[in-house]
């Protein structure tokens, strides 16, 4: 303002000049030409001026293109079709100075200082691509969900253009696919990551993000291993890494191998028992091999989930310490059905205080039940009828446990091989699928044959 009225305030001076010492002389006109040229100190003072006007009174960036960023993504999903689009495009979502009473938009929080920080367009019937467009706009973004749409199309690389993003939820999004971006790690402040039931495929970062609580990747098409990093996430809670059923083989599908596609493989980094704050493990539905970690710091774990994989070895004593530290909230989920565990079960298991859920079915567990059990556990067992099956109980097993799928291992080493090391035999048969606890005694050895297996 000031530098726009100078002219009109040097016209002034040269005509206060003019008026008080004539017009004749030529002195007289050099002084008033001398009076009337703005200096150059003044001409940069008005500059100046100007400059901080503009900085005081001008929009801001983020301002001007947070409405900018939300029509990109009201167009890229058809917007107009949303279940509920209240007050999107009319006026900018957040208040200003220019316009402190604004109308809310649908789904969208503002900051105190009058920045988008959230969206929550969660199950809103938006349908087509996330616009990459949007976020570099979006500087003061901290959530984000668009869970429970129809999204397609690949997760832009420049969503990690917004740097101060905390939660990221795209779960049930089926359409959603391409690969996950390489710069997730990139999102220092990430607290939240839930990307489950969508056609997203990749790896686990193999960088660390430190801020992280909740990693859920989970039922997509994510593969490889499992990376040894999470000694250096010690805010986390819930681990979620569940595999994707299998689907048919489809003949236009790319994938080179559908199999690697839908589950994650290889063994459990022990770093996963290390996390101090560790609530839920769930890596069901996969194909890991090999033994359990050692739970050693995680005192606080509610439920775990490790049913349907391949793994093996005996259940670790730091395991069920873990799960046997008394807790209010939540009940307990214990779910290891459909592996290759062996040995006995210890009775602490079934006092794990709070135990609501336990999973033992189709594996090589042994031992007796009377011990572990003291009366019919109905209530634990999700599928009554098979809840024990698949595993060599040693006989005489409860009453109610025939009912609950359990079989007696008709021939074990308790019943066969003292007796065998004290008399010569004649003849054994052994009958296909008969299955018999370790160790076995060097006479027992001698007598399998091709159709007999061991355990």
């Amino acid at each position: 303002i000031i530098f726009s009225l100078s002219p009109y305030f040097f016209f002034l001076r040269g005509f206060s000049a003019k008026w008080n010492h004539g017009s004749g002389s030529p002195a007289h006109m050099a002084w008033l030409r001398w009076h009337s040229t703005p200096s150059l100190g003044f001409t940069l003072f008005s500059v100046t001026v100007l400059l901080l006007s503009g900085a005081v009174f001008a929009e801001p960036d983020s301002v001007s293109s947070e409405g900018k960023a939300l029509k990109l993504l009201f167009t890229a999903t058809e917007g107009r079709s949303w279940a509920n689009s209240t007050n999107w495009l009319s006026g900018h979502p957040c208040p200003t100075d220019d316009a402190p009473e604004v109308l809310p938009w649908h789904g969208v929080r503002c900051n105190r200082l009058g920045n988008v920080a959230e969206i929550d367009l969660q199950d809103n019937g938006l349908k087509g691509t996330i616009p990459g467009e949007m976020f570099p706009l979006l500087p003061f973004l901290t959530r984000l969900n668009l869970a429970m749409n129809e999204l397609t199309g690949a997760i832009p690389e420049l969503i990690c253009r917004a740097t101060r993003l905390t939660h990221l939820f795209l779960q049930l999004n089926k359409e959603l696919s391409g690969p996950l971006p390489e710069c997730l790690p990139n999102l220092f402040a990430l607290e939240t990551l839930v990307i489950e039931q969508t056609s997203v495929r990749g790896t686990i970062p193999s960088q660390p993000l430190r801020q992280l609580r909740v990693l859920v990747l989970s039922s997509s098409h994510f593969h490889g291993t499992i990376p040894d990093i999470f000694d250096r996430m010690h805010h986390l809670h819930t681990v979620i890494l569940n595999g994707a059923p299998s689907q048919p083989e489809d003949d236009n599908d790319d994938s080179a191998d559908n199999d690697e596609v839908f589950h994650y493989k290889g063994t459990i980094p022990a770093s996963l028992g290390t996390l101090p704050k560790l609530q839920l493990l769930s890596l069901q539905t996969n194909e890991l091999t090999g033994t359990l970690p050692e739970f050693t710091n995680s005192t606080g774990l509610r439920s775990i989930h490790l049913n349907d994989n391949k793994l093996t070895g005996t259940l670790p004593e730091t395991l069920l310490r873990a799960l046997s530290v008394p807790m209010q909230g939540a009940p307990k989920h214990i779910h290891l059905e459909n592996n290759q565990f062996v040995g006995t079960l210890a009775p602490s298991l079934a006092k794990v205080p709070g135990l609501s859920e336990l999973g033992i079915a189709n594996n090589h567990f042994t031992g007796y039940l009377n011990p572990l059990f003291e009366a019919a556990p109905w209530q634990w067992f999700p599928e009554t009828e098979s809840a024990l099956k698949g595993n060599l109980w040693l006989p005489p097993l409860p009453p109610w446990a025939e009912e609950m799928g359990g079989e007696a291992n008709p021939l074990t080493l308790t019943s066969l091989s003292p007796g065998l090391s004290r008399r010569p035999v004649l003849q054994l048969s052994l009958g296909e699928g008969d299955e018999f606890l370790p160790p076995l005694s060097r006479v027992t050895c001698g007598l399998f044959t091709s159709e007999a297996t061991s355990s």
